[in-house]
């Protein structure tokens, strides 16, 4: 094995079989995924974003892609996923295993660009390396937040591209080791370079993409710093891209704001108490890679102010400990090649530090949640690499046969257990009811378990989940609110209309207890008053399509068909696959005399009546 000072061979053709081997796997661990519906924030990324409805605005209204710059393609797939099948959650599921699939295949080549490895004359140890941080990374349950939560695909989406530029980097920098003119190896800077670029529109985990760049570049290859400076200067200018976008939208784009639902939480923790606590994260983070039980959608995980709190500190002594192994791997990978295992140890100290620099943006940035299993996706591949790397030299050292058997028994068991997991997501209740059972301190399950519930006409047990919610948090508005939805459903008028006016006390730009309070005044005869409020959710959100919808049916109730029209078209462009919009279109119809335009729209309102049963539940 040539060492990190020397020219090194292009890594040659990978086997059919083992490619064939990470798709079977990656298909069997999802292949009861296609069923799950929308989830959580599913709802506002995709069945109400009338964003993504328009697949041609993306290419020629400069508005969509300022409203969610920094995760622009992201979107931009989930326009595609709309256009081709509309709301048929499987597509959306499909797309998102098929991206994941395309990572684990893309870090197969990866690792045999790292181990730089020859398909004729690579020993069984180096092959395992190469062939098992794929298979780990495709089989391990704690992806299932990322690749089975649709949303979630910008972070799958950034990985792919991420790991294209580095594989791409690699690639370019071991042609050129072997002697390939530097005008021919323009695909493969260029290709790098582009895939960088756009890996920043897709995530903000994108940010640290030069730096691994420059930590391949370090670790691997020689150079004067000229040389470096050269090579790395256009991937270092890609750190300017997300900064400069966050600049352009003023800090805050619609992607986060829209996200004000089903996860918004009831308070943000302070930077200081963000930061302190994540080094207890990393104990969680690193147990969920060796061992991935109890994992739940929404963790209650408890905030720490002092760095001397026993968990903090087990994290910092642990974060410490990994890190001075990767220097010490590194120290052993510039041996001569013949020491035994110089390849293994390169490979894991890259993983160490592919690990903490990948995760360093969510560690860094204050977010929401201090905790969240996708936010593993990246940073996976670099504790599957060590994993790798070490099977790799106890095979080297001892015979092979027990490591490739333990190895197949551990991707099997995880395979296992994301199916198993899995069907846990295949079931919205099944999903709240487990979060709200492993964290019962949190109102944030209780309030979504208590959604759920609601949706499905389970009317008393709901009411018991958002009084549990506001029991935890009082200030929970959206509970507050949906426990007026219930007492309105049940003809209790004054309670729901005062727990929608307390809702509205809590915040006051809850465009969703606007519209249920003009929905009450309605009922009640109050159309004026009803009018004002769908006008206020209106103002305070205009993609709300219940809101213009409704109002829409207040004002055809006033006599005023032309602006009950008006309001009625937009309801069915924001979402045009509700049948009681188009109904309520066609009786607004109806008051003009407009017959024809009338029974067109309650065709469609009955073929989407017909289809309705086929829909993914959501």
């Amino acid at each position: 094995m040539p060492s990190p000072l020397s020219p090194l061979p292009v890594t040659a053709r990978q086997p059919a079989f083992h490619l064939l081997l990470i798709v079977a796997i990656g298909l069997f661990a999802y292949s009861d995924s296609f069923i799950v519906p929308f989830v959580f924030d599913d709802r506002w990324t995709i069945v109400t974003n009338p964003q993504i409805r328009d697949l041609s605005r993306f290419f020629t209204d400069p508005a969509i892609f300022a409203a969610f710059p920094r995760r622009f393609l992201g979107f931009l797939t989930l326009a595609l996923n709309y256009r081709l099948g509309g709301l048929e959650v499987a597509g959306y599921h499909a797309v998102n295993l098929a991206l994941h699939l395309a990572t684990a295949l893309l870090l197969y080549r990866f690792c045999g660009l790292l181990l730089d490895l020859r398909s004729a004359g690579a020993s069984c140890a180096t092959r395992l390396a190469m062939l098992l941080p794929p298979l780990l990374f495709v089989a391990h349950p704690v992806q299932t937040q990322a690749v089975t939560y649709v949303t979630q695909r910008f972070s799958v989406l950034a990985t792919l591209l991420y790991l294209l530029s580095c594989t791409l980097y690699l690639s370019f920098r071991r042609r050129r080791e072997a002697g390939i003119p530097l005008r021919r190896l323009g695909p493969w800077y260029g290709g790098a370079l582009l895939a960088g670029l756009c890996a920043m529109f897709a995530k903000e985990i994108a940010f640290t993409l030069p730096l691994a760049i420059c930590l391949l570049e370090c670790a691997l290859f020689r150079g004067t710093l000229r040389q470096r400076l050269c090579r790395l200067g256009p991937f270092l200018a890609l750190l300017s891209v997300i900064p400069l976008l966050t600049l352009l939208s003023g800090g805050h784009e619609q992607e986060l704001a829209v996200l004000g639902g089903a996860s918004a939480a009831s308070s943000l923790p302070t930077r200081d108490a963000y930061l302190t606590t994540q080094p207890a994260v990393l104990v969680t983070y690193l147990r969920l890679l060796l061992l991935p039980v109890n994992q739940t959608l929404d963790y209650d995980f408890p905030l720490y102010r002092s760095l001397l709190a026993p968990k903090v500190l087990a994290g910092i002594g642990l974060a410490a400990a990994l890190l001075a192994a990767a220097a010490m791997l590194f120290r052993r990978s510039m041996k001569e090649p013949s020491e035994d295992g110089t390849p293994f140890a390169r490979q894991a100290a890259i993983g160490i530090c592919w690990f903490f620099l990948t995760l360093a943006v969510e560690t860094i940035v204050p977010l929401a949640d201090v905790i969240n299993e996708h936010r593993l996706y990246l940073p996976s591949i670099g504790m599957a690499l060590v994993a790798g790397a070490a099977a790799g030299a106890l095979a080297e050292r001892f015979s092979p046969r027990p490591v490739i058997a333990a190895a197949v028994v551990i991707v099997l068991l995880l395979a296992i257990a994301t199916w198993q997991r899995n069907l846990t997501w295949g079931d919205e209740l099944l999903l709240w009811s487990d979060a709200a059972a492993k964290a019962p301190g949190k109102a944030r399950p209780h309030y979504n378990l208590g959604v759920v519930l609601s949706r499905r006409g389970l009317l008393d047990a709901a009411e018991s989940e958002f009084r549990a919610a506001l029991a935890i948090d009082p200030r929970h508005a959206r509970a507050r609110y949906n426990l007026g939805v219930i007492r309105a459903s049940r003809g209790e008028y004054a309670a729901a209309q005062s727990d929608y006016e307390a809702a509205l006390a809590l915040d006051p730009a809850l465009a969703e207890a606007h519209n249920a309070l003009g929905s009450l005044r309605a009922a009640t005869g109050n159309l004026a008053q009803a009018i004002a409020s769908y006008r206020e959710a209106i103002r305070l959100d205009p993609s709300l399509a219940d809101a213009r919808n409704n109002l829409g049916a207040a004002l055809a109730a006033d006599g005023k068909a032309n602006a009950a029209i008006v309001e009625i078209e937009s309801a069915v462009r924001l979402n045009p696959e509700n049948a009681d919009y188009r109904r309520n279109l066609a009786r607004a119809y109806d008051l003009l005399g407009l017959r024809e335009k009338a029974a067109l729209e309650r065709a469609r309102a009955d073929a989407l009546k017909d289809q309705s049963g086929k829909r993914a539940r959501y």
